[in-house]
């Protein structure tokens, strides 16, 4: 069976597929790790350095009669595609804002920036963190 060339094949005109997801943070103190755990929503990963092999898998062997096997490549190779979320977006953010404040940074802003072209988004928060506040 060949894979899909398109991960958005069977997707609905209101879904898009999550493609990257990115957090940008201007000071140095806050580690690029801990901002990244914080996210509700992480992107479809990528294989072979380019192509989406996992999600492509899940497509490909998810349609169609149920057989034994594909009911294998879904469970052991495939990945199902994650769809950008706009509740999970702003999850995100306040979750965000609320680490910048628990950190003491209670001036932080956290903007959220959403970018979809053809049904793939791709989402980025910008963290303008301001000054540190510390006991």
């Amino acid at each position: 069976m060949m894979l899909a060339c398109s991960n958005t094949k069977y997707l609905t005109d209101n879904q898009s597929l999550l493609i990257k997801t990115k957090v940008a943070c201007d000071t140095k103190l806050i580690h690029q790790d801990e901002l990244n755990s914080i996210l509700k929503q992480k992107a479809n990963q990528k294989s072979l350095f380019f192509f989406r092999f996992y999600t492509a898998v899940y497509n490909s062997f998810s349609h169609g009669k149920g057989t034994k096997f594909k009911k294998w490549m879904i469970t052991h190779i495939g990945s199902e595609p994650i769809l950008y979320d706009e509740g999970l977006a702003n999850k995100s953010q306040s979750q965000l804002q609320q680490f910048m404040n628990n950190k003491g940074y209670f001036q932080a802003k956290v903007e959220k920036k959403i970018i979809t072209n053809k049904r793939k988004s791709e989402l980025y928060f910008t963290i303008t963190a301001g000054k540190s506040y510390h006991l």
